[in-house]
């Protein structure tokens, strides 16, 4: 299973007490209910599959030659609730995800029990330990994986969400290889695939849209009256935006998969502290990193637990100026450890450390708490990869009138060839 983000859900109007409400009152991750970020917020609503609806469903998408499958293609929310109905978490099979910006999609829910199979169904405690469970569900939003986890749904950056910061100091203690095993059952690999989408789904997603739908209808209308010419013009012109689309698209996935595959040689201090050299898509949030006096590139996010560091973050905030990382105390002042408040003790992936400083000759060592796609850096690929939808104001108005004016010339079409009739 792959890592996620913290994410906290709105209220939903549609969930039942023991839905996905229960993530809507209670937040993800344990989160603080009050998220300032409204990017961050969405709702997620627990469905179930019926024989006789997808029977309906299948039989309605081939009786209209597909017409009504685009139509739900569309909107996901009517697509769901005629395939699915309202049911627990529990026994939900799909769930709707609906973020802040009325955006709908559809996710599957996955399912492992304890006693079947010989795959283990551990989960991340908030102090970064593990446990398991009897039941496993999960799915998949966004290069994230959300969990149902005490009545909640969770991702992997719920590991050490809420612990303080004398355990953190105290917990740093070498992984043994069960126990690595059993973290990348969780955690997964600690990388962040761009993959690049085939040609045919790329141009799936393009031709499907309303308004290359609406084109197909148009220039079929101006064949039915004789504009060969201008039908033919908008044919062309229609391809030729279609190529140039995707030849866009395409480039800015490879430009973004040059920018996010990266992995290198780290040390790591497994059983018995024996430092080992690994490739950094082995790491796994409770690993103990060894930071080279001559510095290095950080693959994860990780807490300084001794000496200082001086790091370059250009890549996350755009300055270059050099900054000093110190080491996490436990003065007594902060209950709780917290990624926002003990930012100066946290070294984030994507950055590089220049020099590490230590007087007594030891090694310098870093807790990883976050992996993958769950780190800032991964949070920074997902903005680029999902990014807020554009005010599409004009487009829509656009729409109206075009629709408006095609109306009133169909409409003036048919009245003059009843006339001549």
């Amino acid at each position: 299973m792959g890592p996620g983000g913290s994410r906290r859900p709105r209220n939903s109007q549609h969930a039942t007490p023991a839905t996905a409400s229960a993530a809507s009152r209670n937040g993800i991750n344990g989160g603080d209910q009050k998220s300032k970020d409204p990017e961050h917020e969405f709702d997620i609503i627990a469905y179930r599959t019926t024989f006789w609806r997808t029977f309906f469903f299948y039989a309605l998408s081939f009786g209209t030659c597909g017409i009504f499958r685009l139509f739900l293609h569309w909107k996901p929310k009517l697509h769901i609730q005629f395939r699915a109905k309202l049911c627990s978490v529990e026994s939900a099979d799909l769930v709707l995800v609906v973020d802040s910006h009325d955006r709908h999609q559809i996710c599957r829910v996955f399912h492992r029990n304890r006693d079947q199979g010989t795959e283990h169904t551990v989960v991340a405690n908030q102090d970064g330990s593990l446990t398991e469970l009897e039941d496993l569900r999960w799915f998949n939003y966004r290069k994230l994986q959300y969990t149902w986890i005490d009545g909640e749904w969770s991702t992997p950056s719920r590991a050490y969400s809420h612990v303080t910061p004398g355990a953190l100091l105290k917990g740093g203690a070498p992984l043994k290889e069960d126990d690595v095993a059993l973290r990348r059952t969780y955690f997964g690999w600690n990388v962040m695939p761009v993959k690049l989408s085939p040609f045919y789904e790329l141009l799936y997603k393009e031709v499907l849209s309303p308004f290359y739908i609406f084109q197909i209808i148009s220039v079929t209308v101006w064949y039915i009256d004789d504009y060969v010419y201008y039908a033919a013009l908008i044919i062309v012109m229609s391809l030729y935006s279609v190529v140039m689309t995707l030849k866009q698209t395409r480039s800015q996935q490879r430009r973004l998969q040059s920018m996010v595959v990266e992995h290198d040689e780290v040390e790591v201090i497994r059983e018995n502290g024996r430092v080992l050299k690994m490739d950094s898509s082995e790491i796994v949030p409770g690993d103990i990193l060894v930071i080279p006096p001559q510095g290095c590139m950080m693959y994860c996010d990780c807490v300084l637990l001794n000496g200082t560091v001086i790091v370059n973050e250009s890549m996350l905030t755009g300055e270059s100026i050099p900054i000093t990382k110190s080491a996490l105390a436990d003065d007594g002042h902060e209950k709780i450890f917290s990624m926002e408040k003990h930012g100066k003790n946290i070294i984030f992936n994507g950055t590089r450390v220049l020099q590490t400083k230590y007087y007594k000759g030891q090694h310098v060592k870093a807790l990883a708490i976050r992996t993958s796609y769950s780190t800032t850096k991964g949070q920074l690929i997902r903005a680029i990869m999902y990014p807020k939808p554009p005010d599409f104001k004009f487009f829509n108005e656009l729409m109206k009138v075009t629709s408006n004016l095609k109306r009133n010339t169909v409409s003036k079409n048919f009245s003059s060839k009843w006339n001549n009739f």
